[in-house]
């Protein structure tokens, strides 16, 4: 059993916020059976959470000395909500540790923005093509005729989480009713900001085989990764949507995964270090392993990934990252 050393006389000093986007009562419920509040509730820090959808009740956001992302799911449907949060959170600066840093959450909300910059550093991304939005039906139809392939493609916004409004083209060449149906909805799509993408992305047939790893980090190690098969007649890999999970202690992540992992860390760390931010404390990486061995990048989470902290492989993990959130205080950037 790992031995952890956050003592309650050092922890007792601190208050952390885990902001949500579900109505208050149930967000704060949930909040407070997270694997990682219970822990630091063990360690004897005060948890609390905050619904952005009420976010014009008064809080005194200075009362507490960390501010987390963790839980802020389906903050793509808010988006001017997290737009006001972001405002008043810069005026934190040197008051409240924030994780991530805001620097990296706006740069991560945006696939379009942060998939294409980390693609010219050299690592591997999912073949993409970008469209604004709302797209018209005959600019995707174009994108799709000019494949000039019957293999699969994906269609989603940039902005987005938990699949949704994430639809699968199976033949690009040959629409069905259903794909056209998936196709106009995306000329109607409305709320994501002026930034937003359509992506058509390449469908990469492995994930239905050796399946999506999702490599969960912390403090920039790898703490343990998820192996997630969609069930036989879908191909999202999320376990709500049927999907079987297989759980992974660090040392058995595929080498090529776990490296190109660590460069995303490194690069997301080098570019807080040139704004003068905390290094990240937490991320998920979610790719797919080819047959050839090659792993190609779907998603780097910067924001709120579900890290599977209630996971027997998760235990070191946990107790990493609520250590550093006990050990980073005010002050100068951690080294």
């Amino acid at each position: 059993m790992v031995q952890s050393s956050l003592m309650p006389s050092v922890a007792s000093t601190r208050r952390v916020l885990f902001l949500t986007a579900e109505p208050s009562d149930e967000g704060n419920a949930k909040v407070l059976q997270d694997p990682v509040a219970v822990r630091l509730q063990q360690c004897g820090v005060e948890v609390s959470a905050r619904s952005i959808l009420e976010w014009d009740q008064p809080v005194n956001l200075k009362a507490y000395s960390h501010i987390l992302f963790l839980r802020l799911w389906d903050y793509h449907l808010h988006l001017s909500r997290v737009g006001s949060l972001v405002s008043e959170l810069r005026s934190l600066s040197g008051q409240t540790r924030i994780y991530n840093p805001l620097t990296v959450v706006l740069w991560n909300m945006d696939k379009a923005k942060y998939l294409p910059e980390l693609q010219t550093a050299g690592i591997p991304v999912i073949e993409t093509t970008y469209l604004p939005l709302p797209a018209p039906a005959t600019a995707i139809n174009h994108v799709l005729q000019l494949r000039k392939s019957k293999t699969p493609v994906v269609l989603k916004p940039s902005i987005s989480a938990s699949s949704f409004s994430t639809y699968l083209i199976r033949d690009a060449q040959t629409l069905s009713e259903a794909d056209e149906a998936a196709i106009s909805s995306f000329n109607d799509i409305k709320g994501l900001g002026d930034d937003a993408k359509l992506m058509i992305q390449e469908y990469v047939p492995e994930i239905t085989t050796s399946g999506e790893l999702s490599i969960v980090m912390v403090d920039g190690v790898i703490s343990h990764a998820v192996r997630k098969i969609p069930r036989k007649d879908d191909f999202r890999s999320q376990a709500e949507l049927g999907g079987a999970e297989e759980f992974l202690q660090a040392d058995q992540v595929n080498e090529n995964a776990s490296r190109i992992a660590k460069r995303i860390w490194r690069h997301v760390d080098r570019k807080l270090e040139r704004s003068g931010d905390d290094p990240p404390l937490y991320a998920r990486i979610d790719g797919v392993i080819r047959d050839d061995g090659a792993f190609v990048l779907m998603e780097a989470e910067f924001i709120e990934p579900w890290m599977y902290m209630d996971a027997p492989v998760a235990k070191q993990g946990l107790e990493i990252l609520c250590e550093q959130i006990m050990r980073r205080r005010l002050g100068p950037r951690p080294a």
